[in-house]
């Protein structure tokens, strides 16, 4: 019953929103989009919110695809999934890379002090390689593992990384499917700088 407003400046493919408050009480909100440059492919951007249905200001652009483990995959190239992990005084970026139905499709890390300017492209550290991908064991049934989100146990005392991944992979197309993708879990740690130790993907049935 209300009227929606549209950016001009920001009015471009857009996905994957989600929000999250910084320490100093500031929100912000990240998305995978375009913007129109020259072989335009999914990239992450931020932006501060003035409220809840604003934003302020224009975005910021802080992880594009350009590592080898982000265009894997007869030249698929795109960011996109972000997630917000707060730990310590850290600010991490999971987000998803390559393509959803190749059997490569893994997660990405960007980090950042929650006391820098989360506006500033150069605030972030993006990790070298993916956190989390496929298992090298076929056995293990988990390619394409990506989307993924972090969550807490009940009593607070446990983190959990929640994606999907399906279990069959194809190497001759980099199709995997997609209509087979399951939602699976696997319980993570912190090393002595806040930073996140996932792990290795978890077989179908465990």
């Amino acid at each position: 019953t209300g009227e929606w407003e549209v950016d001009a400046a920001e009015d471009m493919w857009a996905i994957d929103g989600t929000v999250f408050t910084n320490k100093d009480g500031r929100s912000y909100f990240l998305w995978a989009g375009y913007d129109g440059s020259a072989g335009n492919f999914q990239k992450l951007f931020i932006a501060e919110m003035l409220n809840p249905w604003t934003l302020k200001g224009g975005r910021t652009l802080i992880s594009q695809p350009e590592l080898p483990f982000e265009i894997r995959g007869g030249g698929y190239k795109l960011n996109e999934g972000p997630q917000v992990v707060k730990k310590g005084n850290k600010v991490h970026v999971l987000y998803s890379s390559c393509q959803a139905n190749y059997d490569w499709y893994s997660l990405g890390l960007l980090s950042a002090d929650a006391d820098d300017d989360l506006l500033n492209a150069s605030s972030w550290t993006k990790n070298p390689g993916p956190v989390f991908t496929k298992s090298n064991n076929s056995a293990d049934e988990s390619f394409g593992t990506g989307h993924a989100m972090v969550v807490q146990s009940p009593d607070g005392t446990e983190d959990w990384l929640i994606y999907h991944a399906y279990q069959i992979g194809n190497q001759t197309n980099h199709m995997g499917d997609m209509e087979g993708r399951n939602t699976r879990a696997v319980k993570i740690s912190w090393d002595e700088n806040d930073m996140p130790i996932f792990g290795n993907p978890v077989a179908y049935d465990v």
